[in-house]
């Protein structure tokens, strides 16, 4: 079985800075490589889940999200750590459309989204 540590990504792993469309303002927050290094020493896989409810409401497109999300994973693979996995909810409670990479509809990246990302890792 595998060990997971289940992260958030704005205002956890990056700042948050609302809606994000330019990879180039994105920056790590204090502690977070050498946090995410002592995780993965422990022999814990590191995923990423994250609410993107502005793709719902029209202000990002997911290609912005992935955009984002690649910036994120260069610069911490420049501090030598490797995230084992993204996933997001592009949903406002208004819309209900499919989470992207997932088979589950959803309101927010919650416990159902959660225990399917950790038992597809089995």
């Amino acid at each position: 079985m595998h060990k997971a540590v289940f992260l958030d990504r704005d205002g956890t792993i990056i700042y948050d800075t609302g809606y994000p469309k330019d990879p180039e303002i994105i920056r790590l927050m204090p502690g977070v490589p050498e946090a995410l290094s002592l995780i993965k020493q422990k022999g814990f896989k590191l995923i990423i889940v994250s609410n993107q409810s502005g793709i719902g409401r029209g202000i990002l497109t997911e290609n912005d999200v992935d955009r984002i999300n690649e910036r994120i994973l260069l610069l911490l693979n420049l501090k030598g750590i490797s995230i084992d996995g993204i996933y997001y909810c592009p949903i406002t409670l208004k819309k209900h459309v499919v989470v992207v990479n997932l088979p589950l509809k959803c309101c927010s990246v919650g416990p159902l989204i959660t225990m399917w990302i950790f038992q597809s890792l089995l």
